[in-house]
């Protein structure tokens, strides 16, 4: 069985080839076609890495190779073994490789074979351009030499790539002979191609002494050629030099140039890291022209994990005095780092160090110091970090049933309370918090103007009366006379209003929460003055 992703397939559907019989069905979401091949059975079978191709191993000991609609038939290799390999696997885009125990067999697009011999068991994983052998004692890398290093080192090749090298090779030697190559290359107009096709070269060899060979030659053709853009042979230069420091044995990562174009430079240095290489992976991202903040935070919150029985002064010493060499670094990760290691004393320390505030405050709330993260929020004049930390204190209390913590939190810090005050005014329709936070703090004046203001703005005459009756409360608590009587009038003003409507009916619209001024014009309206005026608490008002 072998599965063809659905971005390589005609029908965008998931696809499932079967071996059955001596044919292959092809099966997706809607259908069922057998193919009708006579040349199977097919022991096992493999797709290419881009859907083109797919490469069975047939019972009679062939490698055939088709296209993926099985069209077309590309090769069939006879291995003279009838026993299935154990893994068939694609070589890049142009070979596969066979693995019995004990026999690596690689064939080539043009029949091509070369074998190599195992005494330990392996396992093939596929790359992009290659494969990696792996055994119990090392690891190779099986990739089949470029066409364009063919071009170059061919014996007796004649391709313009091969003729600029033997001229640069020449012209070392101070041989005339070199002059002559260079006239034949550009007489046929393909040096750009020998210099492109050198580069090229250079780029897959993995020896540092042919890399180097490669780019002089194309250097060489180069000074011969009057607008040829160098950005490439500057770019492979650059990347050459960053495969081959990682390619040592200290590093250990013998990646193909195909492999870092699709990884990125970024990937690559991330790869470094986790590997602990961090000095290396600051030094080529300096050479890259890459920020490395990632590799210096990454390296402190090591330190902090790796020097868990240092003090925390020596501990934090030691970050700071490389990590302060970096601009645009976050302390807050290493300082995270430590806090999750139990070391909350040294996260404190580093987080010092972290001169944004942003970053700084979460973290100090969730190491449950709210009132730090209240002061530097406040300290910086940042209002929506200030409200983060209170809403914070505010939703931890309130599910605990418990808002003193939050009262006795703004009670140290008046800035961050005349904050809460005009935040909590806003939402007294939804809770009682406000009053909450006025009568914890004994402001019972600002409680009584508040309520005054939310009996005035509703229409619900209960609650115009409960806000009422409270706010009266809070005025005598603070023997505010002058308001008390002010609220005492505005009750007497409803009772009246309700009297008046229930005696008159229904009225549209209800006197109820109107002036005085519009109640007596009303009465007039109606002729009802007298009924008012029959009352002994409503002439008092009226005069």
């Amino acid at each position: 069985m072998a599965v063809v992703e659905p971005n390589y397939t005609a029908s965008h559907h998931v696809e499932v080839l079967l071996a059955v019989g001596s044919s292959i069905i092809v099966v997706d979401a809607d259908s069922v076609q057998d193919q009708q091949l006579t040349n199977g059975p097919f022991a096992t079978m493999s797709v290419c890495p881009n859907g083109k191709f797919i490469a069975c191993f047939c019972r009679s000991g062939n490698v055939w190779v088709a296209s993926i609609d099985f069209s077309r038939n590309l090769s069939d290799f006879t291995t003279k073994s009838q026993l299935p390999p154990s893994q068939l696997v694609w070589c890049g885009l142009d070979s596969v490789v066979l693995y019995w125990p004990s026999l690596l067999l690689m064939v080539g697009p043009y029949g091509d074979w070369v074998k190599y011999n195992y005494d330990e068991p392996l396992a093939l994983i596929p790359d992009i351009d290659s494969i990696r052998v792996v055994s119990n004692s090392k690891t190779d890398i099986l990739q089949r030499v470029p066409d364009c290093i063919v071009d170059v080192f061919k014996i007796g090749s004649i391709a313009p790539s091969a003729m600029l090298y033997d001229a640069m090779e020449l012209y070392q030697k101070e041989d005339a002979k070199s002059d002559e190559n260079m006239r034949c290359i550009k007489k046929e107009g393909k040096l750009v191609d020998a210099v492109k096709f050198c580069i090229e070269a250079a780029s897959h060899e993995f020896s540092p002494e042919l890399q180097s060979r490669l780019l002089r030659a194309a250097s060489y053709g180069k000074c011969f050629l009057d607008d040829f853009n160098s950005d490439s042979f500057v770019e492979t230069a650059k990347v050459l030099r960053v495969l081959n420091a990682v390619r040592s044995g200290d590093v250990g990562m013998p990646i193909t140039f195909k492999q870092y174009e699709g990884l990125s430079f970024s990937i690559l240095v991330n790869r470094l890291v986790l590997r602990k290489q961090h000095l290396l992976a600051i030094k080529l991202s300096k050479y890259m022209g890459v920020r490395y903040d990632k590799v210096v935070v990454h390296w402190g919150c090591q330190k902090v994990k790796s020097n868990s029985g240092q003090s925390d002064e020596v501990v934090r010493d030691m970050i700071i005095s490389r990590v302060s060499q970096c601009s645009g670094v976050s302390y807050a990760q290493i300082a995270a780092t430590a806090f999750q290691a139990g070391r909350e004393k040294l996260a404190k320390m580093i987080l010092d160090e972290e001169p944004r505030a942003s970053d700084q405050i979460p973290l100090l709330i969730d190491m449950k110091d709210e009132s730090a993260a209240l002061a530097k929020a406040l300290a910086c004049g940042d209002t929506n970090l200030v409200f983060l930390t209170i809403m914070h204190v505010l939703d931890t209390q309130t599910a605990k049933g418990n808002r003193a913590k939050l009262f006795d939190l703004l009670a140290e810090h008046p800035g961050a309370l005349d904050l809460f005050i005009l935040f909590s005014r806003g939402r007294i329709h939804r809770d009682d918090i406000y009053f909450d936070l006025t009568f914890e703090l004994r402001q019972h004046a600002e409680s009584g103007n508040t309520r005054l203001l939310q009996a005035l703005r509703t229409s619900d005459m209960t609650s115009k009366q409960l806000s009422l009756v409270e706010c009266l409360k809070d005025f005598k608590k603070v023997k505010d006379s002058e308001n008390g009587k002010i609220v005492e009038e505005e009750m007497k003003l409803l009772t009246l209003q309700k009297e008046f409507d229930d005696d008159s009916g229904p009225r549209v619209p209800s006197c109820v929460g109107q002036p005085l001024s519009v109640t007596i014009m009303e009465a007039y309206r109606t002729n009802d003055i007298k009924k008012v005026r029959s009352r002994a608490h409503c002439r008092l008002l009226l005069c």
